[in-house]
């Protein structure tokens, strides 16, 4: 550890962080965390320093003494002090819209189809661009497709967004704080619902708050399953096998499918 704050200049009391996946350090003003994904994390640190932030504070990658973003497979971000906060959910929502406005002329980078992660690839099963493993459960195969059954086609336009908001927007007072960027390039919208329907799964978030947005209903729809699509998905990569696990994220996802297939 002592090599990888060298190179990136920082210095300061280590604390493990419990958030994301337990891997995260803070290092005085920074957060120190392993990166798998060297280019997509690169290329996210390339356009997030360039970001004007308005009124956001976003966690933005730093870059070493040798002006990269990843020395030894691990980044740095400045820390930003902030707490998360269960409900605020109409807060939550407008950070979500001025991120999509601040990325709205971030161009796809040409690599984009050939970066992978379980959440990159969960995402493209949800599209409908990929198809679950061979060796998924029947079981889960079957509540997945069911789902899918009642996709109508979207015809609204991607661009760069935040996957994952529903735990990643804290709070200084008022000020929104926007951490750990997970890079999609969807609908501004899906950020949105997204961010709600995880809300509500994870977070005990009233599934009323599906309709606070102001775009029709129908597209709200399509897009929330979607996004539970996504999520269920990111557990068969992880557990193609077990059946348990998938009916266990389901179930935090059931109150709100039970409104979108009623």
């Amino acid at each position: 550890m002592k090599e990888i704050l060298d190179i990136f200049g920082i210095v300061g009391k280590t604390e493990r962080l419990s958030g994301g996946q337990g891997q995260s350090v803070r290092v005085g003003d920074f957060v120190v965390k392993p990166i798998e994904e060297v280019q997509k994390y690169s290329w996210a640190g390339s356009v997030l320093e360039s970001l004007p932030t308005h009124s956001l504070a976003i966690a933005k990658p730093i870059r070493s003494k040798n002006g990269n973003f990843v020395e030894n497979g691990y980044g740095v971000t400045h820390y930003i002090v902030g707490e998360f906060s269960r409900g605020y959910i109409s807060e939550k929502i407008a950070a979500c819209q001025l991120l999509n406005q601040l990325f709205k002329n971030i161009e796809q980078p040409e690599q984009w189809n050939s970066w992978h992660s379980p959440w990159q690839w969960a995402n493209r099963v949800a599209w409908q661009e990929n198809n679950l493993p061979q060796n998924t459960d029947i079981r889960s195969i079957d509540l997945i497709e069911n789902i899918k059954s009642k996709y109508e086609p979207i015809d609204v336009a991607n661009q760069l967004i935040h996957s994952d908001l529903a735990g990643n927007i804290l709070f200084d007072g008022t000020k929104p704080i926007i951490i750990d960027f997970s890079p999609e390039f969807r609908p501004s919208t899906y950020a949105e619902i997204l961010l709600i329907t995880d809300s509500i799964a994870w977070h005990n978030e009233p599934t009323e708050s599906l309709w606070l947005t102001k775009h029709r209903k129908e597209l709200v729809i399509q897009l929330a399953l979607r996004a539970i699509v996504f999520r269920l998905s990111v557990v068969i990569n992880f557990y193609p096998t077990n059946h348990e696990a998938f009916r266990k994220e389901l179930k935090n996802f059931q109150p709100l499918l039970n409104v979108l297939l009623d």
